[in-house]
């Protein structure tokens, strides 16, 4: 018995020690992604250009987005763009108002133009399909402009952040601008997953290595996605992306491939937000079962390591540090892990603070990485039983595929 006491606790020190390694690479050799500090800032407008801004297409993909369609395009109409601002909704079949409230948005100083959608192609995700025919519709238009701002239909915009947007793309040479909306965090569940979700995805695509020009790293955020119209046709349109879920990542992919390299900026705000209600377990617990499995690249392989990794990084050293408090390790394992969790509760201190939390909920986050764990392995096993990336009454079972 006293053997594999001592065995057990020889491997809980050695686990120790191995997640302790990995925050030490996690706080100084990851780009410091943990800090959230990449923010899109003003731009002052360029001296001595007194003519109208470029020109931009809003094309709104929208599938049983009644709910929150006419507050998006609320947002829309109401920007004070010093230039042409057309509005495209391409209503995707919905079965709910979605439609008629878009029509109804409509203002005569910012039309809002509404087409119906057509049947989903083979091979194609429903998003990206729908993008596609709003794309199609400026060129039948004759419509050139010179950028395209790709945003879904819950998504809220403050005054002049789309100048912003436009004024930083035009100052910087920036092929695409994109920015990490603020998420709903209300509620236990909001409090408990919404951060750690931004957190979790600045570790995935540390944004200043995503915004650097030579770096493979690519990453956006697909909910404000403001891109040149002409960068975007010549990397082969949303056909070159026609099959990914993870459509901004798998778009941003293909822009930082292209040669010459472009220039990009992924960064957080708070002059855009998400409208979607996130009270709910089921309400995040789904978004991230959504793409999780796809993330991986449907490989099973690939999924027992990223359970092992959050097990790995975010439980061991809380259990080391509790097992050494009740006497169960010794002080070098239960050591190891307090060091560990100080640097975990150090990494997520600046974003739990972003969503205005007091700071010990920085101590929840093993257990929000469990809980985003779960949501993988459901992601997994919807996948296995062949309703694969399942989406406002689309499922993606086969074809689809991550960047």
């Amino acid at each position: 018995m006293n053997f594999l006491i001592d065995l057990l606790t020889f491997d809980l020190r050695a686990l120790a020690a191995v997640a302790l390694a990995a925050w030490v690479y996690l706080c100084w050799a990851r780009a410091g992604f943990w800090r959230a500090d990449v923010w899109l800032t003003p731009e002052p407008a360029p001296a001595g250009t007194d003519g109208p801004m470029p020109a931009v297409a809003v094309i709104i993909p929208a599938r049983n987005e009644a709910e929150t369609i006419s507050r998006t395009l609320h947002s829309l109409t109401a920007q004070d763009y010093d230039g042409p601002l057309d509005i495209w909704v391409i209503d995707d079949q919905s079965t709910d108002a979605t439609g008629a409230l878009a029509r109804a948005a409509s203002t005569p100083q910012r039309p809002v133009r509404v087409i119906d959608g057509t049947d989903l192609p083979a091979g194609w995700s429903g998003k990206v399909w729908a993008q596609s025919q709003g794309i199609a519709a400026l060129a039948a238009a004759g419509q050139a402009p010179t950028y395209v701002l790709l945003t879904d239909a819950d998504i809220a915009y403050r005054q002049g952040v789309v100048a912003k947007m436009v004024r930083k793309a035009e100052a910087r040479a920036l092929t695409f601008v994109s920015l990490m909306a603020r998420l709903d965090a209300r509620g236990l569940w909001g409090h408990l997953l919404v951060p750690a979700f931004i957190y979790f995805f600045q570790l995935i695509y540390p944004f200043k290595r995503a915004n650097t020009l030579y770096d493979p790293m690519a990453g956006a955020a697909g909910g404000c996605f403001l891109i040149r119209r002409d960068a975007l046709e010549a990397a082969g349109g949303m056909q070159a992306i026609k099959g990914d879920i993870i459509d901004d990542c798998a778009l941003a992919g293909v822009l930082k491939r292209a040669r010459p390299a472009h220039a990009t900026l992924t960064a957080l705000t708070h002059d855009v937000r998400s409208l979607r209600d996130n009270r709910s377990l089921t309400s995040i617990w789904n978004m991230v079962a959504r793409t999780a499995f796809t993330q991986l690249r449907h490989s099973w392989l690939a999924l027992c390591g990223a359970i092992a990794g959050l097990v790995l990084v975010f439980v061991i050293p809380a259990w080391a540090a509790a097992a050494w408090l009740v006497g169960a390790a010794t002080a070098a394992t239960g050591l190891m892990g307090l060091a560990a969790v100080a640097l975990m509760v150090r990494t997520y201190r600046p974003t739990v603070k972003l969503y205005g939390l007091k700071a010990w909920w920085a101590l929840t986050l093993p257990v929000a990485a469990m809980v985003y764990a779960g949501a993988t392995v459901t992601s997994a096993i919807r996948h296995a039983r062949g309703t694969g990336a399942r989406w406002k009454g689309r499922s993606y079972a086969a074809g689809s595929r991550a960047q």
